[in-house]
């Protein structure tokens, strides 16, 4: 037996449970992965933002859907601002052409017809994107990438500072006065 202080068993506890979360996920990832391979999984919804926000030349989102189409899925997108409760959840959804031109447009989809849905949007955090994300939190069939309530718990802004001897110097504000001495002073 040992004892390590009980500010220490806290820190080191949720250092594995983080680890823990983050090998699950993968795992659920791929074994995801695996399902869209043996064409289990053949409709894939994903919740981007506006069209015209994105830039298309470097957009993962973008560059993820393309390779999926390769694979002859059926990939819809969705603005999350569209999402409602009527009995169903539902969206409004849309398909790209190659220019990413919104194309052949589906008023009232049923989220429940998906077999995945990817959550793939920049998430202003305020009511509208928690109520998003607790209604999709509902849906029993599909299978959701970046769970929902995982976007809340571990922003991807702020997950590294969990590892703070690990990662290099790192500022995170809103304030552009802030961040311009932060670049200045990192620059010498």
């Amino acid at each position: 037996f040992f004892c390590i202080p009980r500010i220490w068993s806290n820190h080191i506890f949720k250092k594995f449970d983080l680890f823990f979360f983050r090998i699950k996920t993968i795992s659920v990832n791929m074994l995801l992965i695996n399902d869209i391979w043996q064409n289990k999984i053949m409709n894939i919804l994903i919740a981007i933002d506006e069209i015209n926000t994105l830039n298309t030349a470097t957009d993962s989102t973008l560059f993820i859907a393309e390779s999926l189409q390769s694979h002859s899925l059926d990939i819809k997108f969705f603005h999350p601002k569209s999402i409602f409760y009527n009995g169903s959840i539902y969206v409004d959804c849309f398909e790209l052409d190659q220019n990413h031109n919104i194309i052949n447009q589906n008023p009232n989809y049923d989220l429940e017809q998906a077999d995945i849905i990817m959550i793939r949007q920049n998430p202003p955090v305020n009511m509208q994107y928690i109520t998003d994300i607790q209604l999709l939190n509902t849906l029993s069939k599909p299978k959701i990438l970046n769970k929902p309530e995982t976007l809340i718990t571990y922003p991807e802004k702020t997950i590294s500072f969990e590892f703070k001897e690990y990662i290099p110097n790192t500022i995170i504000s809103s304030n552009p006065e802030e961040l311009i001495a932060w670049v200045e002073k990192e620059k010498r």
